[in-house]
């Protein structure tokens, strides 16, 4: 992310976190979550699925996982709740980046299987 979609982003992320707190279901909320998910910029949805309450988090899943950027891919399984690791599995280890599949199979493989 640039500096702009930085900023960008920041500002939508507080006046959507303020309206979810208000109301969850309100249009001014819905028309925030859309035009990020609309960006298909897999970092924007990530930082908004993880940071506010209330997200669409299937939607903002799906285009994490059609960005296909295996580090982003990463961060959404390990830090977003209820995250298809399955689906994310398969992009980390198409990536080849062995610590990064090393770190994957400990954040997801319960203590007793490792």
């Amino acid at each position: 992310m640039n500096r702009l979609e930085l900023r960008t982003y920041e500002l939508l992320e507080k006046i959507a976190k303020k309206e979810s707190r208000r109301n969850g279901d309100s249009n001014e909320f819905k028309n925030i979550e859309n035009a990020i998910i609309e960006t298909k910029n897999a970092e924007m949805n990530y930082y908004f699925a993880k940071n506010v309450m209330g997200a669409n988090k299937p939607e903002h899943e799906k285009v994490v996982l059609e960005y296909g950027d295996p580090y982003i891919n990463y961060l959404y399984v390990s830090e977003v709740d209820s995250s298809n690791a399955e689906a994310h599995r398969k992009i980390i280890e198409s990536s080849n980046d062995k610590s990064l599949i090393a770190k994957f199979i400990k954040e997801t493989t319960p203590i007793n299987e490792l």
